[in-house]
């Protein structure tokens, strides 16, 4: 039988160094702040502010959140003898859905993590077993909110062994979520030596 091409075989032939791959979906609103411009604005307050305050490379943090769903490891995968045709993996009887805050500098320091639970008031200390130092809080929808993120603030200073002041300042370099990076945010930071850097909105996951 004749081999017919397909339009797509013809066109791989004639262009080479072309290839036709499925296109990854991104948000509009991260394609509307991932623009020059806003790089460009970004990476110039950053220039800015590395020579205003000549910040050693543990003075320089990125904070980070992360939400995770608990007991979604079903269908985890295991080594097993080949006798047994079920291995069973326990999981939690609640799916809550749990926030994770953390925040790294540029030589692999880590802070203790601020955990924020969903429930509306506290129930049990749930960081008992956790790194020492280590925050946690509780919001309805588990959420990172502006009064919480201030907690945040507070647990960050707590945790810097040389200490953060006016003249022991250190950057935090994050994304800027309307949410939490309110004015009142921004000013405690100030006060407290800490100089926050806004990534461009929505383009930390870009």
């Amino acid at each position: 039988m004749e081999y017919l091409a397909t339009i797509s075989d013809i066109f791989k032939r004639r262009h080479s160094k072309v290839n036709i791959i499925h296109a990854k979906g991104l948000e509009v609103c991260r394609t509307q702040g991932l623009t020059p411009n806003s790089c460009n604005f970004f990476y110039n307050n950053l220039q800015t502010m590395y020579i205003q305050h000549n910040y050693n490379p543990n003075h320089i943090w990125n904070y980070n959140e992360i939400r995770i769903q608990l007991g979604r490891q079903s269908r985890a995968r295991v080594l097993a003898r080949r006798d047994p045709n079920v291995v069973y993996n326990a999981i939690p009887k609640s799916h809550e859905w749990l926030t994770i805050n953390y925040a790294i500098n540029s030589i692999r320091g880590v802070l203790p993590s601020f955990y924020i639970f969903k429930s509306k008031r506290l129930k049990d200390d749930y960081i008992k077993l956790c790194k020492l130092g280590t925050g946690m809080a509780m919001h309805k929808r588990a959420w990172m909110i502006a009064f919480l993120f201030k907690e945040f603030l507070s647990l960050f200073k707590r945790s810097i062994p040389s200490g953060v002041s006016l003249t022991n300042r250190h950057s935090l370099i994050l994304n800027g979520h309307g949410n939490y990076v309110t004015l009142g945010a921004i000013e405690h930071a100030k006060d407290i030596g800490l100089n926050m850097i806004t990534l461009p909105f929505h383009t930390s996951h870009a």
